[in-house]
């Protein structure tokens, strides 16, 4: 049962011999937050990210014999929430994930065009924008690939907290690299990424 969502969610529920298994997905360009009711009841929820392979813990709270979970959707986003582990406890509580900016890249890119495709070898963007608004024609009609550098400092982290970077809107996939460090590919909105790794933040699984 799917309650309070702003757009529709799809799901698929399959079992195996130890486990239920969700597959939820929101259909929607935009943030989605939802209540779902899960007719599993003893066990402990598990959310899988199938972009990062990655498994965390969530909220939840028995009633009858359904767990009910409170899940936020990024835009297009989907997961599994998987229930394996039996639990006699009827109601958990985690911390609730606050974000704030601390920074903004505004500044000017140095972009370096990939060699041999008609373009320049390098250009300064003010800005960001798409390559068809240049007054310069070799990157008007590139086609190919760029490498877009920037830098940018922040304050002391703390254990546990996370730095995400949010490239915004993206034609059409980036590779995101921090400090000569490649961590992943970006391919769909939104085009964030936890970077805390990159610029040697402590972070707590």
């Amino acid at each position: 049962m799917i309650r309070n969502n702003k757009a529709r969610i799809l799901y698929v529920h399959r079992s195996s011999a130890d486990a239920e298994i969700y597959w939820l997905n929101n259909r929607s360009a935009a943030a989605n937050e939802a209540e779902i009711s899960f007719r599993v009841a003893g066990k402990i929820p598990e959310l899988w990210n199938p972009q990062t392979g990655k498994t965390e813990k969530v909220s939840f709270r028995i009633e009858g014999r359904r767990s009910v979970l409170n899940l936020r959707f990024d835009p297009w986003d989907a997961f599994f929430i998987v229930f394996r582990e039996k639990t006699g406890e009827t109601s958990v509580v985690l911390p609730r994930v606050v974000e704030q900016e601390i920074s903004l890249l505004d500044g000017a890119w140095k972009v370096v065009f990939q060699e041999n495709r008609g373009g320049p070898a390098e250009a300064t963007f003010d800005r960001l924008s798409s390559w068809s608004e240049s007054a310069d024609t070799r990157i008007k009609y590139f086609s190919g690939t760029a490498r877009y550098r920037n830098s940018f400092k922040t304050s002391p982290v703390k254990s546990g907290e996370r730095i995400w970077l949010d490239l915004g809107d993206v034609k059409n996939l980036a590779e995101v690299i921090v400090n000569g460090k490649s961590l992943g590919v970006l391919w769909k909105t939104p085009f964030r990424i936890d970077v805390s790794h990159g610029i040697g933040c402590s972070v707590t699984p």
